[in-house]
This record gives C-alpha cells, sequence and structure tokens, in this order.
C-alpha cells in the first residue's frame, strides 16, 4: 500500500506565535515580576505576626546560662521556633521546638517539646527527650534609660505554668517581644 504525501507549508515560529521579540520580552518579565511578588508574600505576611526572639545570659547557681530562642505565631494560629539552653555550669546544651507563644503586652510565654541534650558524659540527662519546658521572658525596651530585660529559667513544665515562673535581670543580650 502507498501512502499519500501532502504538501505542507509550516510558517515561521515567530509568525505563528504572533508575538515580536519585545512583546515577548515584556510578558516575560511581567511573568518573572509576578512570580518574585509572590515569593515574597510569605516575608510580608510574618512581620505582622506575634513573636519572639532574644538571647540572654544567666548565672544560676554559680554556672553561665545562655538562651537563645525564637518563636512566632502563624496568620493559621500554629506557633513554630526554636529554644537553646547552653548550661556551662551543668556542661549540657538542650535544644526544643517551640510550640506555645503567648504575648501580654511586652511579656511572653514560650513553650514546647525538648528534642535535643547534649551531655557532658552523664547519660541521665537523656530523661529530659520528649519533655516539655516553658519560658517567660520580658521586654523592657532598648538602651540605657530602659530597665534590664528579664528572663525566667527553662523549666520542665508546659506553658500554662509560665505565668508562675520567678524572673530575673538578665546579665547581657537582648530580648524582643512584638504583640
Amino acid at each position: 500500500m502507498k501512502m499519500k504525501t501532502k504538501n505542507m507549508t509550516t510558517l515561521p515560529l515567530r509568525k505563528s506565535i504572533g508575538r515580536s521579540p519585545v512583546r515577548r520580552g515584556f510578558l516575560s518579565t511581567a511573568l518573572l515580576s509576578a512570580l518574585l511578588g509572590v515569593m515574597a508574600l510569605p516575608s510580608a505576611w510574618a512581620t505582622g505576626n506575634p513573636s519572639a526572639s532574644g538571647h540572654a545570659n544567666l548565672t544560676i547557681n554559680g554556672g553561665l546560662q545562655t538562651y537563645s530562642f525564637s518563636a512566632v505565631q502563624h496568620r493559621n494560629g500554629s506557633v513554630s521556633g526554636q529554644l537553646t539552653l547552653d548550661s556551662r555550669g551543668q556542661d549540657v546544651i538542650i535544644q526544643g521546638d517551640v510550640t506555645c507563644l503567648v504575648i501580654n503586652g511586652n511579656e511572653a510565654i514560650i513553650g514546647g517539646i525538648i528534642t535535643h541534650v547534649t551531655p557532658n558524659s552523664d547519660p541521665s540527662w537523656f530523661y529530659l527527650l520528649g519533655q516539655p519546658f516553658v519560658l517567660r521572658v520580658v521586654d523592657n525596651g532598648e538602651g540605657a534609660p530602659d530597665p534590664v530585660d528579664l528572663v525566667s529559667d527553662v523549666t520542665i513544665l508546659d506553658c500554662s505554668s509560665g505565668p508562675f515562673l520567678a524572673l530575673l535581670p538578665i546579665e547581657a543580650g537582648n530580648i524582643n517581644v512584638n504583640p
């Protein structure tokens, strides 16, 4: 069986699309700008969300403890963040995921679950893994005329216990609470 062939003419690509190079460039630029604008939305949304972050040094029982934390409440109400407590006096570093943030004015209660423990060689610290933690902080402003910021010790309790934790003035660092 012999196949029939048809003579077909193919238009040049530029004419078949019907767009000039200038128009294609304009559309590409518009598409790129729109894409970059959408990518910037999450960071724009985050600027108005309640958050607390900071770094604080305290001497407790003769040993330096350093607290570093960040917590943000997202638009859907969920909370995320991290806490690291470096207790040089006890030679242990405790890290946790933040799941609770309660802000009242310049005060924040930050809570979550301990996820990592780096002990000095004493395995008894590992009981902390999976335990809840809570930290209470107060942001008293910036600079010399303002009182020093306050922080509690990290305690193995849930977030509801936060308001009852005793506060101590930080020796160094800065705390920011954004309602």
